[in-house]
């Protein structure tokens, strides 16, 4: 039977910067008989220049490239000339690259902007130029595709404050396959990977599949005590863990899971 569980983004429930002492608090208050189903939260641990999911805004990793911001109205109105441009005096390869970091550049300004279904177009131009070649492409260009892959999961994961829950399956659907090609660009023992493994777990509490979502924080946690660059990292993953045991009526683990995170102290910054 599945619990029926709130996201763990910080619209709702527990502040991500939370305390975890006064969580473990609030834990012991609470009878060992069913438990009644709390808000979750925290950060995201991606570092897309994007909003993620489990967050309103990511904790980087350092995995994307840091763009400075860029006039939307300028690289709109000059896309179909430097599309034009690039005809002219590029290789076909050339042009391919040029224009999916323009379209990803401007996918993620419209994203900040808060324009998502405008950003989603630009997403899907960028996937589309190179869906073919992303596993003979430069590791640069790799990342960046599979950022887009993570942004367009966090565009359909935050669209549940307005719309139901198959938007959350699109967003199942495209972290996925972040997951699925970094594990297959990074290997299995990097932080982009625990945060794939992260914000998967968002969606799966979001669906109600809190055990799913339990074993998703296991593997982001099993990368990250070993390969962590910060320890804010882990102590979010520990705090989120500690809270979905709690839902699932795991008193002691989530008790366990809660000093883990209280362990690692409140400094965000070391």
């Amino acid at each position: 039977m599945r619990h029926m569980q709130p996201s763990l983004t910080m619209d709702t429930g527990i502040h991500v910067f939370e305390d975890p002492k006064v969580a473990l608090e609030n834990l012991n208050r609470i009878e060992e008989s069913p438990l009644s189903v709390k808000s979750m939260s925290t950060a995201s641990l991606e570092s897309s220049p994007s909003v993620v999911s489990l967050g309103s805004r990511p904790i980087s990793f350092s995995m994307e490239d840091h763009m400075p911001p860029i006039d939307i109205a300028q690289v709109k109105l000059s896309y179909k000339s430097a599309m034009q441009l690039l005809v002219t005096k590029f290789s076909k390869e050339e042009q391919s690259t040029e224009l999916f970091e323009m379209a990803t550049r401007l996918g993620r300004e419209l994203q900040r902007s808060g324009r998502d279904e405008e950003a989603l177009a630009y997403f899907r131009k960028a996937l589309f130029m190179k869906n073919k070649t992303i596993t003979e492409e430069p590791r640069r260009v790799q990342k960046m595709f599979a950022g887009i892959l993570f942004d367009i999961g966090v565009i359909h994961e935050r669209a549940k404050r307005h719309v139901d829950n198959l938007n959350q399956v699109k967003a199942l659907q495209a972290f996925q396959m972040c997951l699925d090609f970094r594990l297959l660009v990074f290997g299995t023992d990097h932080p982009s990977v625990a945060s794939a493994f992260f914000n998967l777990a968002s969606v799966h509490a979001t669906l109600g599949d809190l055990e799913s979502a339990e074993n998703l924080l296991l593997e982001a946690l099993a990368i990250l005590q070993f390969n962590c660059p910060q320890k804010s990292h882990l102590r979010h993953v520990w705090i989120a863990l500690g809270k979905v045991q709690k839902s699932l009526g795991e008193v002691a683990e989530s008790k366990s899971s809660l000093e883990e995170a209280s362990s690692l102290g409140t400094d965000f910054l070391s």
